[in-house]
């Protein structure tokens, strides 16, 4: 942990939420026990992290509280260069595809999208 966010209402909410991953993946493990011979804690905890920071909650058209995930809130905090014309969406899988600095594989409907992080143009 980094000393200058030790103390802070962040730590807090980031250990105590790593608390209740660590909870939940014991719950899940006493009644699967075969999932801790197949996945470590840590493997959990990223899937865990992966899910969490890729879901939102929003309001449906019902007016009902709905969660969303959306795997392309991940292009928020990577490079991509301006497209030369607005896209379509048609057109959005194509863009990510060509552009240098991700990966994206389809599987059938659903687009997993890897970017290089470090990416600077």
């Amino acid at each position: 942990e980094q000393a200058e966010f030790r103390d802070t209402h962040a730590h807090g909410v980031s250990k105590r939420t790593s608390q209740a991953i660590a909870r939940e993946y014991e719950v899940i493990t006493d009644v699967l026990p075969s999932l801790k011979k197949r996945h470590s804690f840590a493997e959990y905890l990223a899937a865990a992290s992966f899910v969490a920071t890729r879901t939102f909650r929003t309001q449906g058209s019902d007016g009902q509280a709905l969660s969303v995930m959306m795997p392309v809130a991940d292009l928020a905090n990577h490079h991509l260069p301006a497209p030369a014309s607005r896209l379509s969406v048609d057109d959005i899988g194509t863009y990510v595809k060509n552009a240098d600095t991700t990966r994206l594989r389809q599987t059938g409907g659903v687009y997993e999208l890897y970017a290089n992080r470090d990416h600077r143009p």
